[in-house]
């Protein structure tokens, strides 16, 4: 679920203990999958099926491609586990399929293409667990295959919640995107330690700006070749 990492109820900054890493994302699964299972059932009513699936997946390559995989394996082995076979169990029963009629609807009504006409600065808490920060990392791929990178930029703020920005990161923010309007390019408006030292000289509270890179968003693939068109 790209569930956060950190969280200021189990240390004061991100850690890279993954005792600690594991006690973070614990606190978050059972605080988000209420929601996560609610808004689920929503898609699914207004999709007209469900268009969750792990049929096929393999769960091995799902781990390899993920960021947390070595905490995943030293998890395992403080606990005397085997992963390999906890992986091969879960991909050989892994029986659940999907309706193609509702992951074609969603590929056509709500499937972010990164088609981009005008300048666009994201702003993502680090560890988010609403909205995975890795969103990011997946939208901006989405927006260099469409051929629109220049018109985008990320801004990452080093804080735990969803949308917990300050007057101050908002501030700068939007300035940063007004510059980019007004002059036509963006420069330097938009890197973190200008938005930084922008926050600052707001006087409106502090500010976290950070130079991050989110990890992969990790999910299954699907070939969207063989999908049903739906009218």
């Amino acid at each position: 679920m790209n569930v956060p990492t950190w969280s200021t109820d189990v240390s004061a900054r991100p850690s890279t203990d993954p005792a600690t890493i594991e006690k973070a994302e614990y606190g978050y699964l059972v605080a988000t999958l209420p929601m996560v299972m609610t808004r689920r059932v929503d898609v699914q009513n207004v999709a007209g099926g469900d268009s969750g699936w792990n049929a096929g997946v393999d769960y091995a390559k799902l781990l390899e491609r993920s960021a947390r995989r070595d905490d995943v394996a030293a998890l395992y082995r403080s606990a005397g586990l085997d992963l390999a076979a906890d992986l091969d169990r879960i991909t050989a029963d892994a029986d659940v399929t999907a309706d193609p009629h509702a992951i074609a609807w969603l590929a056509r009504t709500s499937h972010p293409v990164g088609a981009l006409r005008v300048p666009v600065l994201t702003m993502h808490t680090t560890d988010d667990p609403a909205a995975p920060v890795e969103y990011v990392n997946n939208y901006a791929g989405k927006v260099r295959a469409a051929g629109k990178a220049r018109l985008l930029r990320e801004a990452y703020v080093q804080r735990t919640g969803h949308c917990t920005f300050t007057v101050a990161e908002n501030v700068a923010a939007v300035d940063a995107l007004r510059a980019r309007i007004t002059t036509g390019r963006w420069a330097k408006v938009a890197q973190p330690l200008t938005l930084q030292r922008a926050a600052e000289k707001t006087g409106l509270g502090e500010a976290a700006f950070i130079d991050y890179r989110p990890a992969p968003f990790v999910n299954d693939r699907i070939d969207r070749r063989a999908l049903p068109v739906v009218p």
